[in-house]
């Protein structure tokens, strides 16, 4: 294994760590249930990382895996993609609060947003240190090896809303309204920065990435559903 995949996995692990540990002390502080938080984030770490790993195999190098299908076991080469690990677990989670639980599809979301929105940012730092996710080219001062540095371009955008969330939780977003907002607003930024990227991630269409593309469905699907919820809510309050 090479030395920067062993920096991005052990970088990862550490991220996933410190989120894991920072959740489970929000648990404690905002009375989580402690069995239903053991439970969502045990399988979130299996849900999350098989649908980025999916997500790179069946549309960014399909060819590559059905030469060699063990290749797809060969993770250690890199190949995540990061939207399809957020798909793999919003489906996962859907399907899983089908059943009644402690609390709610977004009761849940909402206590696990900023925990996600650091992990994000702060995870990208092993994206910086193996090299991929790599920007154009770029001649100014703040370029790092003549290119944009895309990946801290979403950590400080993440960093900056991971505050912002923390705000608006002390005001009493609740019921979703603090999830849809850190997903829209992830999604502004990656469609921003996708600008900025250089390396492979699959072919255009209508001259935008994929990765584009789900950012605006999500940004107008996030907006309609907050405001479906707030219509709901406006309607429940005059009766």
């Amino acid at each position: 294994m090479r030395v920067d995949a062993i920096v991005y996995f052990f970088w990862i692990s550490l991220t996933v760590s410190g989120c894991l540990a920072l959740s489970l002390r929000r648990a404690h502080q905002l009375h989580f249930p402690l069995d239903l938080f053991f439970s969502i984030t045990g399988w979130l770490l299996i849900a999350v990382p098989v649908g980025a790993r999916l997500f790179h195999v069946f549309y960014e190098e399909p060819a590559y895996y059905w030469e060699s299908p063990i290749r797809i076991l060969q993770i250690w080469r890199g190949g995540f993609v990061y939207y399809g690990g957020t798909i793999g677990g919003l489906l996962f989670c859907l399907i899983y609060f089908l059943k009644p639980r402690e609390r709610t599809f977004w009761q849940t979301a909402d206590f696990l947003t900023p925990v996600l929105c650091l992990g994000t940012g702060v995870g990208r730092w092993a994206c910086f240190y193996q090299g991929c996710c790599f920007g154009r080219e770029l001649h100014t001062f703040w370029a790092v090896h003549g290119r944009h540095p895309t990946q801290l371009y979403t950590f400080f955008w993440e960093f900056l809303l991971f505050f912002l969330l923390l705000k608006f939780e002390k005001k009493h977003w609740k019921d979703g309204s603090l999830f849809l907002f850190w997903i829209s607003a992830s999604a502004f930024g990656r469609f921003i920065v996708e600008f900025y990227r250089a390396d492979f991630r699959g072919d255009m269409i209508l001259g935008f990435s994929v990765s584009q593309i789900i950012s605006l469905g999500i940004i107008l699907l996030s907006g309609l559903i907050f405001g479906m919820k707030n219509f709901k809510t406006q309607i429940v309050s005059r009766q």
